[in-house]
């Protein structure tokens, strides 16, 4: 009698299985291709960026025969391969620098998992073990990608040793703290946490924030932990910081620098005391660190540090606000700094345009200072000021406020630095910024009063503020001025009805008003006096055909000073057209009225009125400045890295 066919095989297959099970076969050796970037991910994957460890980490675990029980019994296991260093490293077995990395891995991990912060201290002692070796021979590649991977496990568990969970700041501290190889004792360098005049506080891990509205973040890759940290007085009472912006962050890097040999034998045996020392860096007086004889870069993140402090309210609001009530809404000086000032470094003054801040101006100083030369050589202040109120008094203040703090921060005049300041405006801004640089005689005296400013009857104080704000000369200490889509003609929006309601609504300060008044009291029916009744500020002021711009955009620049010039003009119109060229505008402000003669350079930036976060513009500014001082002349639209 026949067999069917699965009864034929049956014996067969049974057979197989049971050589399969005899045999122990492991799975089949072979390759398929897959997507590189999973192959890469796979590859670059650590502790750090998910939930897998390096794959040179999970080898250690694989032939240690370790891998299961590391997620089970992870203190048992960092033991084991401690002990598998120990052994190791006396041979000079090049698997005991990878057991370092794996040691570090492993207690991250743990660290994490369980809340023991003294894991994140082991952390730190085997990264930075791995980094600086007793051998030289024995650092690794710069093409080594366990390098990198030590540094950031290193940054990363300082930050978390110190951090605070319930105020998300981090507390440097000293003291004595058990680790798996040793005690630690940690002494806290309290000089560090003083900077100049001014001590560091509450320190921010930026590692933690995603930053908005700006497009480029900018890291200086190191070692340390990257902080951003406030700054208040030694003294209580010293006031001689006022000129800081309040929500100033300065970009600061937290070192937890070991007794690199005591380190080195505990890392490698076990029961011995190991020392360090907890220092703070700030970005402003360094990038670098010298670590056992060799410069080492510091983890600094200036870009977390300006998103932090130049956040504000609502924008809408915010700039509503500035420009419907006027002085009103300034709670302080209009000109801060962004970082406390340093002798040598060279002011570059900021000044917003109409409906707008200082926080317009972020994405130009985030890129600006991530330039290593521009950091060295400049310093960014901010001018903010009612939109609203007359262009004339805007510029008043302006000036003023540039004599007092160049005045404050150099009384005796020993830095000549702070005394070739460039002014960069933006819409509006440009026109203050003009008038940092005109000697304007008593042309705009006269739109007001026939009479000289000698003749003139007023009150003491209302004498000041118009002379101020009317009789204008270059400022000295202005060497180079930036207009950028600025309405030297005027701007056709001033023209709308809108505009004009809108500007009706603004409310000039009462002092300029006043003062105004009494230069025009005794001449009841003079056009300047109807003029003063109707006049809303700066929007009349930047009407085409205003009597105050006319002047103005006659009025040249003073020959000392040097002068560009950035237009913005939406779409690509041929310029050299007559009917092109009079069309030709940003959308608030026309290509005739932007452009002016006699100027040492003009670029024109395809883009809107808001241009300010152009590269086109960005790279200009970069040229610009590094002119200033003898430094590269590079076209505008070439690409420079930072």
């Amino acid at each position: 009698m026949e067999m069917n066919s699965a009864n034929r095989f049956r014996p067969i297959v049974i057979g197989c299985l049971l050589i399969g099970l005899l045999g122990a076969c492991a799975a089949p050796i072979g390759v398929h291709r897959v997507d590189p970037r999973s192959v890469q991910r796979s590859l670059a994957e650590s502790v750090l960026t998910s939930d897998r460890m390096s794959a040179q980490t999970r080898n250690v675990l694989r032939i240690a025969d370790l891998e299961e029980d590391a997620a089970q019994r992870p203190e048992e296991v960092i033991a084991l391969v401690h002990d598998i260093l120990l052994r190791n490293v006396r041979r000079g077995d090049p698997i005991a620098r990878q057991a370092l990395i794996s040691l570090a891995e492993l207690s991250f991990r743990h660290a994490s998992e369980s809340g023991d912060r003294s894991y994140y201290l082991a952390t730190a002692l085997y990264a930075w073990v791995f980094l600086f070796p007793a051998d030289p021979a024995l650092v690794s590649s710069p093409f080594d990608p366990r390098l990198r991977l030590a540094a950031d496990l290193y940054n990363r568990s300082v930050t978390l040793a110190f951090l605070d969970p319930d105020s998300n700041e981090v507390r440097l501290r000293g003291g004595t703290i058990a680790l798996p190889v040793g005690d630690l004792e940690i002494t806290l360098d309290e000089s560090s946490l003083i900077w100049g005049d001014r001590m560091l506080i509450g320190f921010v891990p930026v590692s933690e924030y995603e930053v908005e509205g700006l497009r480029n973040r900018y890291r200086w890759r190191g070692i340390g932990a990257p902080l951003a940290a406030l700054l208040e007085p030694v003294e209580p009472d010293d006031r001689r910081d006022s000129y800081l912006k309040p929500s100033l962050r300065l970009p600061v890097s937290a070192l937890l620098r070991f007794d690199t040999a005591a380190a080195r034998t505990s890392a490698t045996g076990r029961g011995k005391r190991i020392r360090a020392r907890l220092e703070l860096h700030a970005a402003a007086d360094g990038e670098q660190v010298e670590i056992d004889g060799v410069k080492v870069p510091l983890e600094m993140e200036p870009t977390s540090s300006i998103a932090s402090m130049m956040a504000e309210e609502n924008p809408f609001w915010r700039d509503l606000k500035h420009f419907f009530i006027g002085d009103l809404a300034r709670e302080r000086d209009g000109l801060v700094s962004l970082e406390p000032y340093r002798p040598g470094r060279i002011p570059v003054v900021l000044v917003h345009g109409t409906f707008s801040s200082s926080s317009t101006w972020a994405e130009i100083v985030n890129d600006l200072t991530a330039d290593a030369e521009i950091r060295r050589r400049f310093q960014f202040w901010l001018f903010d000021y009612n939109t609203g109120n007359p262009i004339a008094y805007s510029a008043s203040l302006l000036r003023n406020a540039m004599e007092d703090l160049i005045d404050s921060l150099d009384p005796e005049g020993r830095d000549p630095a702070l005394r070739r300041a460039i002014v960069v405006g933006h819409s509006q801004g440009g026109l203050l910024t003009k008038l940092m640089a005109v000697d304007s005689g008593e042309r705009f005296w006269r739109l007001l009063s026939d009479e000289s400013p000698e003749e003139a009857t007023l009150e003491p104080e209302n004498r000041v503020i118009l002379e101020d704000a009317l009789l204008v000369e270059p400022l000295p200490m202005v060497e180079r001025v930036v207009f950028i889509a600025t309405p030297h003609r005027g701007s056709y929006v001033a023209n709308w009805d809108i505009a004009r309601w809108v500007g009706r609504f603004a409310r000039s300060p009462i002092t300029i008003a006043d003062a105004a008044l009494d230069l025009v009291r005794d001449d009841v029916e003079s056009e300047s006096r109807r003029q003063l009744a109707r006049t809303s500020g700066s929007i009349d002021n930047m009407s085409p055909g205003s009597r105050f711009l006319s002047v103005l955009v006659e009025t040249p620049v003073d020959a000392r000073i040097r002068r560009h010039s950035i237009i913005a003009v939406r779409g690509d119109p041929d310029l050299e057209d007559p009917d092109d060229r009079r069309k030709a505008s940003d959308g608030v402000v026309r290509f005739t009225s932007a452009q002016i003669t006699d100027v040492d350079s003009e670029l024109i930036v395809h883009s809107g009125h808001s241009c300010l976060q152009h590269p086109w513009t960005i790279s200009e500014l970069r040229r610009i400045l590094l002119s200033h001082v003898g430094l590269v002349r590079r076209g505008p639209t070439e690409l420079v890295l930072p």
